[in-house]
Parts: structure tokens; sequence; C-alpha cells
């Protein structure tokens, strides 16, 4: 499978558990592809899976990618309901349609693998969201309930933010699983 990728889309090489190897493609350089614009050198690789990590926030860089055959998965972050979106962000004139686009353009498609993740933090999340979350997803191939771990570089825990239990992350779990076949809870020490 030979496949071609700007130099600038700050990929790393991971050998996996199976023993193949990927490319995964995240941030802002990964968002800036665009085949008409870019005279960046490239790089051909062969036999690479190309996984990308994403926000959602740029539906069109996704559709082009996903029409040009460059994924081999998707990772998309939810942070929360649509409703509590911009909160969890923390950017209160975010544009929800272009994650709600994204979200819809992975469930309406077949040929790429994806899922959906939640980093879930106590302090921006409640059970209560996790049946918003499910409703929107509803028909999603896979969502995935991500413990939140501390670190003194990411959000302070003085202001109240911090991991949920095992069995709290398993009650939000369930609600979503209401309307995903697929829910998980992952990073639970």
């Amino acid at each position: 499978m030979l496949h071609t990728i700007r130099r600038n889309m700050a990929f790393f090489l991971v050998l996996c558990i199976s023993m193949t190897w990927l490319v995964p493609l995240s941030g802002a350089r990964a968002a800036d592809y665009n085949p008409d614009t870019d005279r960046q050198e490239t790089v051909e690789y062969e036999g690479y899976l190309v996984k990308l990590d994403t926000n959602g926030y740029q539906p069109e860089v996704l559709r082009l990618l996903m029409e040009q055959e460059l994924l081999n998965y998707v990772a998309m972050d939810v942070k929360g309901s649509k409703e509590n979106y911009p909160r969890v962000a923390g950017v209160a004139a975010l544009e929800v349609n272009k994650i709600e686009e994204s979200v819809e353009m992975l469930k309406g498609q077949k040929k790429v693998p994806y899922e959906f993740r939640t980093t879930v933090v106590k302090g921006l999340h409640t059970l209560e969201e996790f049946e918003q979350i499910g409703k929107w997803l509803e028909g999603a191939d896979k969502y995935f309930l991500q413990s939140y771990q501390e670190s003194e570089n990411l959000l302070d825990s003085a202001a109240g933010f911090g991991a949920f239990s095992e069995q709290e992350l398993e009650k939000m779990a369930e609600k979503a699983r209401k309307y995903i076949a697929r829910v998980e809870v992952r990073g639970v020490e």
C-alpha cells in the first residue's frame, strides 16, 4: 500500500502491539493538509497504517483525508455533550456544528474504522451528561470513556478537577450503552 503524506504533518512512528507500524497524525499540523496549495516536499511510505487523532473541528480536512484514502483509523475526541462542549473545551464561541459534522461523517461511513472518546474529568462532566452524549453518538462503532490522569501540567486539582472512580465511570458508560453497542472504560488504575 503506497500513500503520500506531507512532511509537515508531524508524524511519529510507533510500533503497535500487533507488530504493525502505525503513523499517527495529530495536532494542528495534521489539520494543515491541503493538496491544492501545499507545495512542500512529500514523504512516501509503504506498508504503514495511518491513524488520525482529531478533535473534529475541521471536518473539511477529515473529509479530504478520507476521500483520498489516506487514513486507516480515526480517533476523535468528544469533549462533552453538545450543550456542555464550549465549557469543557474552554472556548465560549466554539462552533459545535463543526464537531457535529465530523461526528456524522464518521458515523455515516463504513470504510475507515473509528472511535469516539471522552476524557472524563470531575468538575467538568456529570453522570447525566453521558446519556446526552450517548444519544448524540448513537449508532457509533465504539466509544471510550478515558479516566482523567492528574498531572501538574494539566488541570488544577485545587479548582475541583480530578478523576472519577472506576465505579463512577462504569455508571457513565452504562448511560451511553443505551445508545452505543460498544462502550468501554479505559485508563483506570
